[in-house]
């Protein structure tokens, strides 16, 4: 019974400065979404280098094997997809 009685007493002080704790719950908010949208923008921003540094891998492949034998071309797909796996 002495937890509820604690309960009703900090809602009692809640209820004596409403603003003031709605401000305080807004900035926290704030602060939490703007921490999590600088690191959801950090992985986003490594995922598109490397997606970019894949496409450039890819077209630099697309414009060797042109020319090249089958063998060839099956020698630098190994090395390809070596370097993609890690």
């Amino acid at each position: 019974m002495s937890d509820l009685n604690k309960f009703f007493e900090q809602l009692a002080v809640i209820k004596q400065a409403p603003l003031l704790h709605a401000v305080a719950f807004a900035a926290a908010c704030l602060a939490i979404w703007l921490i999590v949208n600088w690191a959801y923008s950090n992985v986003l921003s490594g995922k598109n280098a490397t997606t970019e540094y894949q496409d450039k891998q890819l077209a630099d492949f697309r414009e060797k094997s042109k020319s090249a034998t089958p063998e060839e071309i099956g020698k630098k797909l190994q090395t390809l997809e070596t370097l993609v796996s890690e």
